[in-house]
């Protein structure tokens, strides 16, 4: 086996074609790539099932050799302050890295107090909380009832995470470091066709082991097998694919709680028909009875469409839950 990968892609393969190209929003994306310049722009527009609007736009910017071919990535959108994000695909031989800072809008308030009322209106994810409270006049430490204040606060919550992975031989290590002293850390070990992960999640301000998983993997060409034991040891996950032939493919997942056997375990099976090389056909369905069926073709050389059905087979009424969604890419 040449080098495994890092531990989050060593069952990537089954996992996408179970969960990917499922869209369950109803989502426009356009790319547009400025003529002569390393500068890419990406806006989305999506609609959720809840029926609340998102948009976003994404910069991007690829830097050349004297900044070791560095990629930075911007995103807003209407719900965050934004994203930033800056890739060294390899900053020493080996050595990939990433740094991320995210800053998400908790709350803005503003408060008025006149008289013998005290006024406040949250803003909290675009939701309205308008709050009226009576003071006591006769309490100035609590109020002074000759003055009116105007109080404007903008609470934001920021996390900044760096991300180092090492990849040499038959052997991937990755260390994520985040300023809520977490740190996730994994190590996988190849060998001839066997692969073996571990993976441990630290929170450094208790100074406690809060996740322990790892997973144990056979790969040749056209098959996955795995087991993944996982949140130190209470469930075991199995995960496998088998490329059939060059149109077809199948994979299946199934999670077993181990710390209650009474319960039933949770399983999903999927396909992907291949049309042509660029066309294709899925369909998966769950234990609990939801089937999903998606469609992913290209329209043109510079517009791709998803659409996908989200059937609930328990109860195929209208009242069952079902959802559509399409993403349509177009590039420029």
């Amino acid at each position: 086996m040449s080098n495994p990968g890092i531990y989050a892609d060593l069952v990537k393969v089954p996992s996408d074609l179970i969960k990917k190209d499922y869209p369950e929003t109803q989502q426009i994306e356009i790319t547009e790539n400025l003529s002569g310049y390393p500068i890419s722009i990406v806006g989305t527009v999506s609609r959720k099932t809840d029926g609340s609007i998102t948009t976003s736009v994404n910069p991007k910017l690829n830097l050349d050799s004297r900044f070791k071919n560095a990629k930075i990535s911007v995103t807003g959108d209407n719900s965050k302050f934004g994203k930033g994000e800056v890739t060294f695909e390899n900053l020493a031989p080996g050595l990939k890295a990433v740094l991320t800072v995210s800053v998400e809008k908790q709350q803005i308030t503003f408060s008025h107090k006149s008289g013998a009322l005290s006024s406040k209106l949250t803003f909290s994810n675009s939701k309205i909380k308008p709050k009226t409270k009576k003071y006591n006049n006769n309490n100035n430490n609590n109020y002074n009832n000759t003055q009116s204040n105007i109080l404007s606060q903008a609470d934001t919550s920021k996390l900044v995470q760096s991300e180092f992975q090492y990849k040499k031989d038959n052997l991937a290590l990755t260390a994520i470091l985040r300023s809520n002293k977490k740190i996730l850390t994994s190590a996988v070990f190849g060998f001839s066709n066997f692969a073996l992960g571990l993976q441990a999640n630290v929170n450094g301000e208790k100074q406690e082991l809060e996740g322990l998983e790892a997973t144990f993997l056979y790969k040749r060409e056209g098959l996955l097998l795995a087991v993944s034991p996982k949140n130190k040891g209470q469930s075991l996950v199995f995960s496998a694919y088998d490329r059939v032939n060059a149109k077809l493919a199948i994979a299946a997942d199934l999670a077993v709680d181990l710390q209650s056997p009474e319960k039933n375990p949770q399983f999903t099976i999927g396909s992907q028909y291949y049309v042509d090389s660029k066309s294709f056909i899925k369909a998966k369905v769950n234990g609990q009875g939801r089937i999903g069926l998606g469609y992913t073709v290209p329209v043109n050389n510079n517009t791709k469409l998803s659409v996908a059905f989200n059937i609930n087979g328990k109860d195929l009424s209208a009242e069952g839950k079902h959802n559509f969604g399409f993403n349509l890419v177009l590039n420029f």
